[in-house]
């Protein structure tokens, strides 16, 4: 019986049964049965191969890992949608993007990082998912550009590596104009628009004083 058991044929049938159960277990089971799972489906088996490797219809917490297995996301789904916050990593395990969501739809604040953990980005959305408020900043931590948008209107500002002002773009109704500034702080040009958004007239400066006003656009 011993004898019959180790004859080679069975024994290579028997590895060959553990190679194809081991080779299906990663193609069929769900890629959030592990973290060896997700990384084998993620980054080794062809996107043929993977069956279920998807949030859709899904209900818990949802993770990620880069090829090294540090964790690239966490969050949260019901029913296949994102809920509450959800966080996205570097492959160094700094965090990358913090996004808020309520039932699939981005809410509150949602912040990108640059490597050295500095803000790059960040969005500010109301309940309903629109867009209320975006901030950039510089790698050095300096405000690059702020963008408020209302049901009044769109204000832009934006700002030089140094952090001084460089132009604001005011679109709010009633308040049509754009100035802008030189990287040296002086002042270079406004332009003035009436309420229908046209073109009025263009002021120019030179080491921030009135040189020329422009009525043809």
């Amino acid at each position: 019986m011993v004898k019959n058991l180790l004859n080679p044929l069975y024994v290579c049938a028997f590895i060959a049964l553990l190679v194809l159960g081991s080779i299906l277990h990663l193609m069929y089971a769900s890629c959030q049965t592990s973290k060896y799972h997700h990384i084998v489906q993620r980054y080794y088996l062809p996107s043929w191969a993977v069956f279920e490797c998807s949030p859709i219809d899904y209900t818990g917490v949802w993770k990620g890992w880069h090829r090294n297995g540090v964790l690239s996301y966490k969050g949260n789904f019901i029913n296949g949608k994102e809920e509450g916050n959800s966080l996205f990593f570097h492959d160094d395990g700094k965090i990358d993007l913090s996004f808020n969501f309520k039932n699939g739809i981005k809410i509150g604040t949602q912040t990108t990082y640059y490597h050295n953990g500095n803000k790059h980005m960040e969005h500010i959305y109301d309940d309903s998912g629109h867009l209320l408020h975006y901030t950039n900043w510089w790698n050095n931590g300096n405000k690059s550009l702020v963008q408020d948008f209302s049901s009044k209107g769109e204000v832009l500002k934006t700002w030089y590596h140094n952090g001084d002002i460089r132009e604001i773009n005011n679109f709010v109704k009633g308040k049509y104009f754009m100035i802008k500034w030189n990287q040296d702080g002086t002042l270079n040009k406004k332009t003035y628009y009436d309420t229908k958004g046209k073109f009025l007239k263009r002021e120019l400066f030179e080491k921030g004083k009135l040189v020329k006003t422009e009525v043809d656009e």
